[in-house]
């Protein structure tokens, strides 16, 4: 197949299309937009959902489609220092100069007028993703509702990590600490119990959790990246 540039502009389109009807990128205001705002940050939906979803059960997360205002919420979602873990969350949220604050202390949304993504169903997934998103948001007795609920078997493990998530939104550095080890050796746990040691201090506990985790995650994975990062700057 010749690879013309008409045909790359349609096939360009065509995508552009594809991902607005999955929520996958805003609504276009104008024929072309080379430019991206200032306190955005400059990711791309798709990627950033593609990891956000990693805290599912592997055999859910193709099933959650991206919920409506996903592209518009991370224009507002603020960078953090070294991100957990968890529903909704992503690598790419990190910023450097972050880092030179407390890491269990992360940026919530807090603009003005800024609506949370629609989550329509109230399957585990749904109540999870709606908890994780009222958590990022600041809404923190909100997100704990969404999270009260019992869960089947099989999300367990996936609500214990929302909850502790929570937990160290909050700022309950134990009570995060004390659900990732109840969760397992789950490369997510791990990762996290690497930042609660980072945040108590202990460096070398912290290593050996990152390069637990990074082992633990195939090289495909953001996240995998991320935690060699951690152990290199721990």
């Amino acid at each position: 197949m010749e690879l013309t540039v008409p045909r790359l502009v349609r096939q360009a389109f065509s995508q552009l299309n594809k991902n607005y009807h999955s929520n996958l990128s805003k609504a276009p205001v104008g024929l072309l937009e080379p430019h991206s705002r200032a306190n955005s940050l400059h990711l791309p939906p798709e990627l950033a959902w593609s990891a956000a979803t990693e805290a599912l059960p592997a055999s859910h997360r193709s099933q959650l489609p991206a919920p409506t205002g996903w592209a518009l919420w991370l224009e507002n979602l603020p960078g953090t220092g070294w991100p957990i873990h968890a529903l909704g969350e992503f690598p790419q949220r990190l910023v450097i100069d972050a880092l030179l604050q407390a890491p269990w202390l992360p940026e919530t949304v807090g603009a003005a007028g800024t609506s949370l993504p629609v989550v329509a169903g109230n399957a585990p997934a749904q109540r999870l993703l709606r908890g994780a998103l009222l958590r990022q948001a600041g809404r923190l007795p909100e997100a704990a509702e969404q999270l009260a609920e019992p869960v089947p078997a099989d999300w367990q493990a996936c609500q214990i990590n929302e909850q502790a998530a929570l937990a160290w939104y909050q700022g309950d550095l134990p009570g995060a600490e004390r659900l990732w080890l109840q969760a397992g050796p789950q490369a997510g746990a791990l990762y996290n119990l690497g930042l609660v040691s980072q945040a108590k201090g202990d460096s070398t506990q912290a290593r050996s959790f990152f390069a637990a985790a990074a082992d633990a995650w195939p090289e495909s994975s953001a996240w995998h990246h991320t935690a060699l990062v951690c152990q290199f700057l721990a």
